[in-house]
């Protein structure tokens, strides 16, 4: 899959990523947010999957206050974040961080999105500003990227019981 196309095709990988797709945006909502899923919910109370996007800027924010801090975070990937927009954000800043030689922040995030197509699909600097105001406190980015994992684990247990109906 080329990494370029990754946010119009959605962050999901797994075979029951099918599921989550029919609430995805595919206008290329700038915020990255998901309409409900009525699949997911049984069709009648429109409730969203779990998810955390308090917990995704967070995560977002710290790793660029402190990019230092996704050697504590090796469980997370792209695919756990809800938000397409947040996926594309996350692997843009895991990719920056493996090029030892640069800086994790704000502004190395932002041109690897723009290297890639997507700065303007995920909501363009502005949403990039807005992440690092998103952060509690950076020293608790490993806690929040907790939190997005195990919403996706959620969300998967969820999906797996769609696919046993």
């Amino acid at each position: 899959m080329d990494r370029g196309s990754r946010v119009s095709e959605g962050p999901r990988t797994s075979r029951r990523s099918q599921h989550a797709q029919a609430g995805r945006s595919q206008n290329g909502n700038p915020q990255g947010e998901l309409l409900p899923d009525d699949e997911f919910s049984g069709g009648t109370s429109g409730t969203l999957p779990p998810q955390d996007l308090d917990a995704e800027k967070a995560t977002l924010g710290g790793i660029m206050l402190k990019g230092d801090v996704l050697d504590g975070v090796p469980f997370l990937k792209g695919t756990h974040f809800y938000s397409a927009a947040n996926s594309a954000v996350f692997e843009a800043a895991r990719h920056v961080w493996q090029d030892q030689s640069t800086p994790v922040d704000a502004i190395t995030v932002a041109q690897e999105l723009e290297k890639r197509g997507q700065l303007g699909i995920v909501g363009g600097p502005a949403y990039i500003a807005g992440l690092l105001e998103a952060v509690p406190h950076a020293a608790h980015t490993a806690f929040y990227a907790k939190l997005v994992f195990d919403r996706w684990q959620r969300r998967e247990i969820g999906y797996i019981g769609l696919e046993a109906l």
